[in-house]
């Protein structure tokens, strides 16, 4: 990947415009990142929910949630460096994903609040041992606890949204 061929301007920037360009990102390509999201969680939901009811298939779902977050990033990252990126192949990365990956992302660091911070150390690029450690331990030296914060704040806004969302139906 080169970077002359970014959708963005590639600078030095500080932990509040990396937010801000994460959004303009997620917002430009909204449709097709739901479109990814949504072809994978709700079929399984509905599966899940018929056989062991809908509150069994909506925990089940959320659970798999890291799981269902590698193609977004894969999507994501392709369509960045301008690259060609279909839905198809985005949700094939799934599959490229180890048993010890997968048992990893949904047990040690399903609740840390650093897993959407360090994906895409642990998915794009490919390092592993020592080098995959160092290149951890530089991410954490210069963005100090913002990313956790980030982390706090989403996951609170979505709490938020769910709260809403069954309180209208609910009523």
């Amino acid at each position: 990947m080169e970077l002359n061929h970014l959708s963005f301007n590639p600078r030095s920037r500080t932990s509040y415009e990396i937010f801000d360009l994460a959004l303009l990102l997620t917002k430009r390509h909204f449709m097709a990142l739901f479109a990814i999201y949504l072809s994978l969680v709700l079929p399984l939901f509905l599966i899940l929910g018929l056989v062991l009811g809908w509150s069994w298939g909506a925990l089940i779902a959320w659970w798999l949630k890291p799981v269902f977050e590698r193609p977004l990033l894969d999507y994501l990252s392709k369509v960045i460096f301008n690259q060609q990126a279909s839905i198809r192949s985005s949700i094939g990365s799934i599959f490229k994903l180890s048993v010890v990956d997968f048992c990893l992302h949904l047990t040690t660091l399903r609740l840390s609040p650093n897993r959407a911070f360090l994906a895409p150390v642990e998915q794009l690029e490919n390092l592993s041992g020592q080098r995959k450690k160092a290149r951890k331990l530089l991410l954490f030296s210069s963005n100090k606890p913002k990313q956790s914060l980030w982390m706090l704040f989403c996951v609170h806004f979505e709490l938020i949204l769910v709260f809403s969302i069954a309180a209208l139906i609910i009523a």
